[in-house]
């Protein structure tokens, strides 16, 4: 699995200033009307609340439970509710219906299966002339941004990209494959016979040159 410290995709930080807490996770008038307009009650406002600016940071839903306390004040405080309220969806239909609206907000689609046809042909095309992992899950992330779509979890984004990846270098190997000569093909091959019980030629290959 790539390290997903390796890659451009969204994450929380561990420690937010004032200023950054103030300016990123401050709702606006016109996002508190919206919530008021579309909720009842005030756990659900502030629910919505939340998961709305850090769509907004991060653009995917993650769960209430690995929100920062940190925002999760600075958006309360906000709202003017009591720094106790309750926060958490007791039902997933509310929680599915937050998501839709939020979605439908911001102009977001859903991550569905057009998302994946484009992240499959952009990796595809990109994998010819890049190998390294994070390089085309920064590429597919840019991508999936500018088409106006929810990003996918990032352990399934890296797993359609690594797919994506090792087909490619299939079809690569596969294409050099046929293009050899057959003496060629057999020098190739005699390279990983064991010349002694642990050395191949390979082996050799590999040796650093000794100091001049």
């Amino acid at each position: 699995m790539t390290s997903i410290e390796r890659t451009a995709y969204p994450r929380f930080k561990r420690y937010y200033t004032h200023n950054e807490l103030h300016k990123i996770y401050t709702p606006t008038l016109k996002e508190k009307k919206f919530g008021l307009e579309r909720t009842i009650g005030k756990t659900n406002y502030l629910n919505l609340i939340i998961l709305l600016k850090v769509f907004q940071k991060l653009g995917y839903f993650p769960s209430l439970d690995a929100v920062p306390k940190s925002i999760k004040k600075q958006i309360t405080k906000e709202l003017s509710l009591p720094l106790n309220q309750k926060i958490g969806y007791v039902g997933k239909v509310t929680l599915f219906r937050h998501k839709q609206l939020i979605r439908s907000y911001l102009q977001v689609n859903a991550y569905n299966s057009n998302a994946r046809l484009l992240v499959s042909e952009t990796v595809t095309q990109s994998a010819y002339i890049r190998d390294n992992p994070a390089d085309l899950i920064n590429i597919a992330l840019e991508e999936l941004v500018k088409n106006s779509y929810e990003l996918p979890s990032f352990r399934e984004l890296d797993r359609q990209v690594n797919h994506l990846r090792t087909r490619v270098n299939e079809t690569i190997f596969s294409e050099t494959i046929k293009k050899l000569k057959p003496e060629l093909s057999k020098t190739l091959n005699d390279l990983l016979k064991l010349t002694s019980e642990t050395v191949t030629p390979f082996n050799q290959l590999k040796t650093l040159p000794k100091r001049p």
